[in-house]
């Protein structure tokens, strides 16, 4: 990729040079806006790769996917789908991390809606409940990760350069409350039930999706609490019962 131009003889080759020497090549261009919207998005991933790795990166997806905006909190979106093509030899949790890092940094720039208020609840019929459809906040997030990255977040402030991450399914809910933004690792099945009622489904199709999946009938889900939980979060925007929105 050339991202520069001066007369041929005396164009160095950028195989003898540093990646900071690099930017000072590219210093006011396009790849420089691009690697300073990168660290601010993927903090955690600057963390871990040392400064020319992260460079590297930076020209990569500078080549492979041109930006067209002036905000550089949107320049990265298409890093996961980069770090999914061509994983970075022996870090292949990079991509659930670059996942994780785009989705937190989605929910901060969310609009969201006023949330619908603990005191509607009671207001809902028992018989209407499982007609009942939630329509989440712009900023709440589902995110099903392959490895623990969520660790890797937390400590990205301290983290070592070879941090010992572990494979292991990690399902994840993404909100915002304010200007802060949090994560929680969720139950599987909690997992499930949102990811249908994400989809728009009923909270009676969810329940009943859930009840199908689930190795015990007489286990007892506590979706009544999850619901509460939900709204005093503040993830839930509206409910609407039959077409019918609710005052939040």
């Amino acid at each position: 990729m050339t991202a520069w131009v001066q007369p041929a003889h005396e164009k160095p080759s950028m195989d003898f040079v540093t990646g900071g020497e690099r930017l000072k090549v590219y210093s006011g261009g396009y790849v420089a806006r691009v690697h300073e919207g990168l660290k601010e998005v993927y903090e955690t991933m600057h963390h871990l790769l040392d400064e020319e790795s992260f460079i590297e990166l930076t020209e990569r997806y500078a080549e492979h996917y041109p930006s067209h905006t002036y905000n550089l909190s949107l320049v990265g979106e298409h890093l996961p789908a980069l770090l999914h093509q061509a994983p970075i030899k022996n870090r292949p949790y990079l991509e659930d991390l670059a996942r994780l890092e785009w989705a937190l940094a989605e929910a901060f720039h969310a609009f969201d809606d006023p949330p619908f208020h603990q005191s509607q609840l009671a207001k809902i019929p028992l018989e209407d409940w499982e007609n009942a459809r939630l329509i989440f906040q712009s900023s709440a997030h589902l995110l099903a990760c392959e490895w623990s990255v969520l660790d890797l977040w937390k400590n990205r402030h301290k983290l070592e350069t070879e941090p010992k991450v572990i494979k292991k399914k990690e399902y994840l809910l993404i909100g915002r409350r304010g200007i802060q933004v949090r994560c929680e690792i969720l139950d599987p099945k909690q997992y499930q039930l949102l990811e249908n009622l994400f989809a728009g489904k009923t909270l009676g199709e969810a329940c009943e999706a859930l009840a199908d999946a689930s190795e015990s009938e007489t286990e007892d889900i506590p979706v009544a609490a999850w619901f509460a939980r939900w709204v005093q979060d503040g993830l839930v925007a509206r409910c609407e019962i039959a077409g019918k929105i609710l005052p939040s």
